[in-house]
């Protein structure tokens, strides 16, 4: 009997062996298609942890009593400003050291998004001055993010890349062991078939030939 467990398919393995192959190979396959999914979402909570670390830094400055921080006009936005001037003793002996609080500036006069009072964090340092602190969107780490964002795109489509050639392969690879069973298969038949024909014929032939001979 013929019997498809013991015919070698591809190489030395045998059917069964080449199934149980494409088997692992597609959980192989099923595993990668996973991992950059885990990967992004690493990423994101890496990326949360900072933004948050980041803003938990800034908010301690910002609470910072204003004894600590000389106020003074200007400066930049992204450091920690009270705009204001600090009075001198008045005449009359009263201590007016305490900072003036200037008036607030309207939203057309700030060239700077940075600047916006609307955009910033604005809070009062407790002097009577105002400290804009960027606590919603830190500039400096847009081009991080960029970096990280086409990284992590970059290499998802190189592993889907990978993986849809990897499939293709195995898929062709499992077609033509697949072919080409059915062909030997079809082979091995058709040769037997043509033998058992041949055998039949030539015992036919060879009765026919014998009976006329006795009864001649």
């Amino acid at each position: 009997m013929f019997s498809l467990e013991t015919q070698p398919v591809w190489g030395n393995l045998q059917c069964h062996e080449v199934i149980t192959l494409a088997f692992y190979t597609s959980l192989a396959i099923l595993t990668l298609l996973a991992v950059p999914r885990w990967l992004r979402r690493k990423l994101d909570t890496m990326f949360l942890k900072a933004v948050s670390r980041k803003a938990k830094e800034r908010h301690h400055q910002i609470s910072t009593p204003c004894a600590a921080f000389p106020c003074h006009p200007g400066g930049d936005a992204e450091e920690l400003v009270c705009y204001g001037q600090t009075r001198e003793k008045s005449g009359t002996g009263e201590d007016e050291n305490q900072a003036v609080p200037q008036e607030k500036e309207s939203r057309d006069s700030y060239t700077d998004e940075a600047e916006d009072p609307d955009y910033m964090a604005v809070q009062d340092n407790g002097c009577g001055d105002y400290i804009f602190s960027d606590l919603n969107r830190p500039k400096q780490n847009k081009t991080k993010v960029v970096v990280i964002v086409v990284v992590v795109v970059v290499v998802v489509v190189v592993v889907v890349v990978v993986v849809v050639v990897v499939v293709v392969v195995v898929v062709v690879v499992v077609v033509v062991v697949i072919v080409v069973v059915v062909v030997v298969i079809v082979i091995i038949i058709v040769v037997v078939v043509i033998v058992i024909i041949i055998v039949v014929v030539v015992v036919v032939v060879v009765v026919v030939v014998v009976v006329d001979r006795n009864n001649m």
